[in-house]
């Protein structure tokens, strides 16, 4: 009799949990369908959040001794501005423009290669069209969109976070006292817009003059560990997946790229610091 049960049970639990694995399939998939840019930025911005916190997480905890033996030590400390970059990358870029720029953009310039997507195995063994339009779809990701966009944008959500953090250590710049009699208020007014005027321009090259410098220094490798993470993906996705999971699909399978993203350069814009004049010295090379 107990056996029985025990048995009854362990139908019943299988039952279950399969159950509410159909359910949270079907859920996702309608809001996928439903809502797919919300879908599209939830998932990348969640995913590139996770993937630096374990980077960080595995970096913090992991050390060698004077041995050279990796051991393993408890670390509380996490880079909160180093996981805004991700989240800010993830949501804006990875998620908000790659919805655009795989439902919007591909399927107009590449119409076969978005149709050759929603055909089944047998239909696309006799449809040599549609895989040589997935194939120059691949080609465009992998030597323009990648090279121009997706590696430098990066480096500019990088830096725009460093500088966002460093404000508040700036503070704002002293007033100058003057004296009412001496001033009038237009002239007061002229002055602090031509010195915003100069503080924006001075933020502009500095900007531009950082995130440069990292591109010099970073760019080809990272397009290498592009290439090698996601032309394989990048064909897999754009030749057997419908058009509402390849975001997904590319949060799902980027985890791993992010992660090594995160290991490999998501500590650099730590050297960055603020001269206290509202200016950041960049004391790494990138």
């Amino acid at each position: 009799m107990i056996l029985h049960s025990a048995a009854t049970m362990t139908i019943l639990s299988r039952s279950t949990i399969k159950g509410l694995a159909t359910l949270a399939g079907s859920t996702m998939n309608k809001v996928v369908v439903d809502h797919p840019l919300g879908a599209a930025v939830g998932l990348t911005s969640m995913k590139t959040v996770a993937a630096d916190v374990f980077a960080q997480t595995l970096s913090n905890t992991t050390s060698r001794n004077q041995e050279g033996v990796m051991t393993t030590t408890v670390s509380s400390s996490m880079d909160w501005p180093r996981v805004g970059v991700f989240f800010l990358y993830g949501a804006l870029y990875l998620g908000a423009f790659q919805y655009l720029l795989f439902t919007k953009f591909y399927p107009t310039v590449f119409p076969l290669a978005t149709q050759f997507a929603t055909k089944s195995w047998k239909r696309k063994l006799h449809d040599p069209c549609g895989a040589i339009a997935v194939l120059q779809q691949v080609l465009v990701e992998a030597f323009v969109h990648w090279p121009f966009l997706l590696v430098p944008m990066y480096y500019i959500c990088q830096e725009l976070v460093v500088r966002i953090v460093a404000v508040p250590a700036a503070g704002r710049p002293a007033a100058a006292s003057v004296s009412s009699s001496s001033s009038s208020f237009a002239g007061r007014r002229a002055r602090r817009n031509r010195d915003r005027t100069r503080r924006l321009l001075l933020f502009l090259q500095e900007f531009h003059t950082s995130v440069r410098s990292k591109l010099r220094s970073n760019w080809f490798d990272d397009l290498k560990l592009l290439w090698l993470i996601w032309i394989p993906s990048s064909l897999c996705m754009f030749s057997t997946l419908p058009l509402q999971w390849q975001v997904p699909f590319t949060s799902v399978v980027s985890f791993v790229y992010t992660v090594v993203l995160s290991l490999r350069r998501g500590g650099e814009g730590g050297g960055d610091k603020d001269d206290g004049d509202g200016h950041i010295n960049n004391n790494k090379s990138a």
